[in-house]
C-alpha cells in the first residue's frame, strides 16, 4: 500500500471517530461564556465547516481525557460504578458510569455532559491545551474563563458543591488539578445569559454582539 494512500485512510479514521460535532440542538454549557451572538447562530445554522485540524485537536483532546480517567480511576481517584468500564462507541473512549448529561431545570435546550465525578463526590473535568496556555493557568494560579463557567453551570444544575479541574498539557504531560468552589453568584448571571440566548432563539432575533469579533450584520465573526 502507498504512503499516500495510508495518509488518506488515517486522515478519515481521525474525521470518523474524532468526536467533533459541528451542530447540536441545544445550547452547551461548555461554550456558555461564548459570544451570546455566536452561541446563538450555532445553535440556529450550526458551526462552520470544520477543517482536519479540528478533528485533529479534538481527537488528541478525547485520547488523553480518555489516558487520564483511566489513571484516575486506576489510582482511586474516580467513582467508577458498577459495569463499568464501557467503551463510548463515537470516540472509543472508556466511560466509568459516573459521567452525567446535565440538564437545566427552566429549559432542556441549556445542557452539558461532565467528564465524570471523584469518589469524594466533586464533579470532574479534565482539560488538555497547549504548554503555553498550561504554564499562563498555573503562573496566574486559575483556569481559563470558559472552563470556569463551564464547571459553574455544571455544578449549578448538577447539585455539585466543588469541581476539580485537571490541567493537561499535550505537549509534555504535565499536569495540575485545580479546586473550584461553586459561584451562585455568576450561576445566576449564567443562567440569565442562557435564557435571554434561548430567548432569542425562539423569537429569531440575534442578540448583539459581545466579543467585538462579529463582523457582518446578523451574523458571527
Amino acid at each position: 500500500m502507498q504512503p499516500s494512500r495510508v495518509n488518506e485512510l488515517v486522515t478519515q479514521a481521525i474525521r470518523e471517530t474524532s468526536g467533533l460535532v459541528t451542530h447540536r440542538p441545544y445550547l452547551g454549557m461548555s461554550q456558555i461564556a461564548r459570544c451570546s451572538r455566536q452561541l446563538y447562530f450555532d445553535f440556529v445554522e450550526g458551526r462552520e465547516h470544520q477543517s482536519d485540524r479540528a478533528h485533529q485537536n479534538c481527537k488528541r483532546g478525547y485520547l488523553i481525557e480518555g489516558e487520564f480517567k483511566t489513571m484516575l480511576a486506576a489510582m482511586g481517584v474516580i467513582r467508577v460504578v458498577t459495569g463499568f468500564p464501557a467503551q463510548d462507541h463515537e470516540t472509543g473512549a472508556l466511560l466509568y458510569g459516573c459521567e452525567r448529561e446535565i440538564i437545566a431545570p427552566f429549559d432542556s435546550r441549556f445542557r452539558g455532559h461532565t467528564d465524570g465525578e471523584t469518589v469524594d463526590g466533586d464533579l470532574l473535568e479534565i482539560k488538555s491545551m497547549t504548554q503555553e496556555k498550561f504554564e499562563k493557568a498555573l503562573q496566574l494560579n486559575r483556569i481559563d474563563v470558559a472552563h470556569y463557567w463551564q464547571v459553574q453551570a455544571y455544578m449549578r444544575y448538577g447539585e455539585y458543591s466543588t469541581a476539580i479541574v485537571e490541567y493537561v498539557s499535550s505537549e509534555t504531560f504535565d499536569h495540575h488539578a485545580f479546586r473550584i468552589a461553586i459561584n451562585p453568584r455568576l450561576g445566576a448571571e449564567m443562567e440569565a445569559k442562557a435564557k435571554a440566548i434561548l430567548a432569542a432563539i425562539d423569537t429569531h432575533n440575534a442578540p448583539r454582539c459581545e466579543c467585538g469579533k462579529c463582523q457582518r450584520n446578523g451574523s458571527r465573526s
